[in-house]
């Protein structure tokens, strides 16, 4: 079944639940007209052999209790036996042998006896003999006493089993005809409803690699629509993360030509050899200084990647304040020495555990200090809190001037850099995408907002 199409499994389960139905239903049938059949027959036969054993017992003569009407197999035909087997009457016309044999007298002689197929022969008016097969019924005159006749009661089954015939050739027929119309009507159920996802596998077969082509969806609400909009929910999220990674390529490949350039340009200058002492080590600095700006390229686009593909879910139980409290002493020499001060607040209330990973939280509160380092002003403050939709936010606040508007839209871009960036602490560009793939990675979000009185609020928020 395994190797069968899903169209022809579905035909051959219902056509297999099909045929258990009809062949049980059939049976049924059969056994009901059958019984139903079989009773009237009983009816008839115990309604005779009631009349002829009540004469009997009433006293009248054998020959007076048999009715004397023309015996054929439309009639029934009756003959009292005695306890030895002799016939002591019986229809007119009847064969004159017995209908039972010595078994079956001692049988009858003490209960109800019912017999099928017994073929029963008998005279017409004109000498010719008729026999035919009979449903046969035999009682006992008096059950209480052993010397009363048997009365033996025939009449022809031939109508009975003609109808049996008829209907068990009617199934016969109709159970094999009516599985094919079902295996057929199933068949083109099972096309129309596996026709929307033909359509999608021949569209997928035909996409190669990221595009802006979608499955054809119907318009139902079923499971093969759910489905439909799944997978172009998948194709969605490949489009983008292949529209991002080949930004991404291009970007990095912009971000380390020019270090590389300016560093392969200081060399080319050195080594020919028309330089001073003074200007070879101006040039031997520069050219230190590229370097390790393409290290922190190299550690930040590490991270960042790392922080964006990894679905691991081991975040650890955290307390805010000694996290908060290791990246204001990290940054505090360099905020003091530009006559600035960085403090933790955490009020009451505030949530005294998250969960998260340590080293990448603190990669990102990092990147915001920092931010807060080059492109702000006054004092920086640490904060922590729990706003209405239960998730932890870590605040890095201070006064400076803010985000400008026109780049606030795409501040969380890689490689998007502050239009006051000073040149002597010149920064990847990363530390801000690296910061909102932290959070994406915790089930939250960052974002920048302006306080009020100026300056920004850099905030990071957590899943809680």
């Amino acid at each position: 079944m395994g190797r069968l199409s899903v169209r022809l499994r579905v035909v051959v389960a219902s056509t297999l639940a099909m045929a258990v139905v009809l062949v049980g239903l059939g049976a049924f049938l059969r056994g009901q007209v059958t019984s139903t059949l079989d009773a009237g027959l009983e009816r008839t036969l115990d309604g005779r052999l009631a009349d002829v054993a009540g004469s009997l017992a009433a006293g009248r003569a054998a020959t007076d209790a048999v009715p004397t009407g023309e015996a054929d197999e439309d009639a029934v035909v009756v003959q009292v036996l005695d306890r030895s087997g002799r016939v002591l009457a019986a229809s007119p016309g009847l064969a004159p042998a017995p209908l039972l044999t010595a078994a079956e007298l001692a049988r009858a002689a003490g209960d109800d006896l019912s017999l099928d197929g017994r073929v029963v022969a008998v005279r017409d008016d004109d000498g010719d003999t008729d026999a035919f097969a009979a449903r046969v019924r035999a009682r006992p005159v008096d059950d209480d006493r052993g010397d009363t006749p048997v009365v033996v009661a025939a009449t022809g089954s031939d109508e009975r089993d003609a109808a049996v015939a008829s209907l068990d050739t009617a199934l016969l027929v109709g159970v094999p005809v009516a599985l094919v119309l079902s295996g057929l009507l199933g068949w083109a159920l099972a096309a129309g409803a596996l026709r929307p996802v033909e359509a999608m596998r021949r569209r997928a077969a035909g996409i190669q690699g990221p595009s802006d082509e979608r499955l054809p969806v119907p318009g139902s609400r079923d499971e093969i629509a759910r489905l439909g909009r799944t997978l172009n929910e998948l194709l969605d999220r490949q489009a983008e993360g292949f529209r991002r990674e080949r930004a991404f390529a291009a970007d990095a490949s912009h971000e380390l030509r020019t270090p590389l350039t300016i560093l392969r340009t200081e060399l080319d200058l050195a080594g020919r050899g028309e330089r001073d002492a003074d200007e070879l080590r101006a040039a031997l600095a520069s050219a230190s200084e590229e370097t390790r700006r393409l290290e922190r390229l190299a550690d930040d686009l590490l991270v960042l990647a790392r922080a964006e593909a990894d679905g691991r879910d081991d975040r650890g139980v955290l307390r805010p304040g000694p996290l908060l409290e290791a990246v204001r002493d990290r940054f505090s020499g360099a905020l003091a020495a530009e006559g600035r001060s960085i403090a933790v607040v955490v009020p009451p209330g505030a949530p005294a555990e998250l969960r998260g990973r340590p080293g990448e939280l603190d990669r990102a509160l990092s990147g915001l200090v920092e931010n807060a380092l080059r492109h702000g002003a006054g004092d920086v403050e640490l904060r922590v809190d729990a706003p209405a939709d239960d998730a932890v936010r870590i605040h890095v606040l201070d006064r400076g001037d803010g985000v400008p508007d026109a780049l606030r839209p795409r501040v969380f871009d890689r490689f998007v850099t502050g239009a006051g960036d000073r040149h002597e602490r010149r920064g990847t560009g990363l530390g801000l995408s690296i910061v909102a793939a932290v959070a994406a990675a915790h089930g939250g979000r960052a974002g920048l907002d302006p306080r009020t009185g100026g300056g920004t609020d850099a905030w990071l928020s957590l899943a809680a």
